[in-house]
């Protein structure tokens, strides 16, 4: 019962992060948002939710962990109401912004509990898994769900998705969770949060900024900011006799290597989460509901994969899986550069599945082998950790990815003299826009602007295609050589 009210709330969270996705070229049209500000729109949420995982999990091993998780399922659950009932693009932002930040204590704190509560080691695998299939199973459940919650209702429902199992988690967490505080666990610097998030935020406006509008003062100076605050954090680390970030647990050569896999992994998968629902709806013309449904195989496969990662650890090596699941996501980005036009919805389909097929093996086993490697003291840190490489790694998966495809559809898009100069502009701006004008324009016109946005678009899938295949290849190699030598030698040692 612990575990399942524990894998709950995470369950929400991954669907709350990743049913935006579905609903957001209809949320964009009622409230006027512009890709840039779409972009941000999801982006927020996830970036606020890695972003403080580390400080929530530290904070949660130092004030009790089950007595965070109710305050953050509190918060989380009364936010939502500001961002299903949203009148503008600002306020929506706030409102994830907010529920990121909640998100981040519910994300970490569960893992944390888990492993505070479960002291076998057995008994601990399997609550890591089940809780991470719930997190896989979450996000790949998100587009089904939104689609048909906002086709019954309107857009906003899809928020209010999480608010009866956050009632559940409140009213039950008193009597199933321990709140004891973990020994040796140190006051967190919340300082360095702060820090970690404005330095990455301001690069990715800074990378945003760039493709769009290309080199200038104002991207350069945005990126070299968010370096510094970087550097700065990492040097504040160094120095802190208690850090937010115990880089000393990247000493191990094993955990590194899983976590730049899980971190890269995530960002491949991040990027396809957002182009596919777009391609399905505003390319192939599905409604929300349709585009849900049509993603239902890959909800499936999605927790097969993750059943059948935690089970085949036991049996072949870490590091024989990690390379069969990077050779998987690595043949899904393959099928995106194949995608070259409109009518490629099956190459897209199965690129996406191989995409999810790969990266969630990679998602268990590095769970599995991160929160193995720490002394029970590093526990909450840990979980963070393992919670941050993939939520980031979505989150710059939406950010670094979808503008770099957004970069490609405008460099790609030829329009006809005869279309309007203001429907261009809205074509420019993105898919999305391109579909509303040319609902406006006479049928000639439309279907010249719908056929080169289409084409462009393709475009933008075929760059999400190469660059995963770019950091798959990265991530194999570092498991062929580092990883592969570090495990050996483990086995080897006394």
């Amino acid at each position: 019962m612990t575990l399942a009210l524990l894998s709950l709330p995470v369950f929400a969270v991954a669907v709350d992060s990743s049913s935006l996705v579905i609903v957001l070229p209809t949320l964009s049209a009622d409230l006027g948002a512009s890709s840039t500000e779409q972009l941000w729109i999801a982006d927020i949420y996830v970036f606020m939710l890695a972003g403080f995982l580390v400080a929530m999990g530290a904070f949660g091993d130092w004030v009790g962990q089950r007595k965070l998780l109710l305050v953050g399922a509190a918060v989380f659950s009364g936010t939502s109401f500001f961002a299903a009932f949203a009148q503008s693009v600002l306020m929506l932002i706030i409102a994830r912004a907010v529920m990121g930040l909640a998100g981040s204590v519910i994300m970490a704190l569960s893992l944390g509990l888990i492993g505070t509560t479960f002291s076998d080691r057995r008994r601990r695998g399997v609550g890591i898994a089940t809780r991470t299939c719930a997190m896989l199973a979450g996000a790949a459940a998100g587009p089904p769900l939104g689609g048909f919650v906002a086709e019954q209702f309107w857009w906003g429902a899809v928020f209010l998705l999480n608010v009866p199992i956050m009632a559940t988690l409140l009213i039950a967490g008193r009597f199933l969770l321990s709140d004891k505080r973990v020994a040796g666990a140190s006051k967190p610097d919340l300082v360095s949060a702060v820090l970690a998030v404005s330095s990455v935020l301001i690069a990715v406006y800074g990378i945003k900024e760039f493709a769009r509008y290309g080199p200038g003062a104002p991207p350069a100076v945005a990126i070299l900011a968010g370096v510094a605050g970087a550097v700065v954090f990492f040097l504040r680390q160094r120095g802190c006799a208690d850090p937010l970030f115990d880089f000393g647990i990247l000493r191990d050569r094993s955990v590194t290597v899983v976590s730049a896999a899980m971190l890269l992994g995530g960002l491949v998968l991040g990027g396809a989460a957002f182009f596919v629902p777009l391609f399905v709806q505003m390319v192939r013309g599905f409604s929300p509901a349709e585009s849900g449904l049509s993603l239902i195989p890959n909800v499936l496969l999605t927790i097969v994969a993750s059943i059948m990662a935690a089970r085949l650890i036991v049996r072949y090596s870490a590091t024989t899986l990690l390379l069969i699941a990077l050779i998987c996501a690595m043949s899904g980005c393959f099928a995106f550069c194949l995608a070259r036009n409109p009518g490629s919805l099956l190459l897209v389909y199965a690129g996406y599945a191989l995409i999810s097929l790969g990266v969630t093996p990679v998602m268990v086993l590095g769970t599995n082998l991160i929160m193995g490697a720490v002394p029970a003291a590093k526990t909450g840190m840990a979980a963070s950790i393992v919670t941050t490489n993939g939520n980031l790694g979505g989150a710059l998966g939406l950010a670094l990815l979808g503008a770099a495809g957004s970069a490609a559809y405008r460099s790609g898009l030829a329009v006809p003299a005869s279309v309007p100069a203001d429907a261009v502009a809205a074509a420019r701006d993105g898919i999305s826009g391109a579909v509303v004008s040319a609902q406006r324009l006479p049928p000639k016109d439309a279907e010249a602007l719908l056929d080169s946005a289409h084409l462009s678009f393709m475009k933008a899938i075929n760059v999400v295609g190469l660059a995963g295949i770019a950091l798959c290849a990265v991530c194999a190699v570092l498991v062929v050589t580092v990883f592969a030598a570090d495990q050996r030698r483990k086995m080897a040692s006394p």
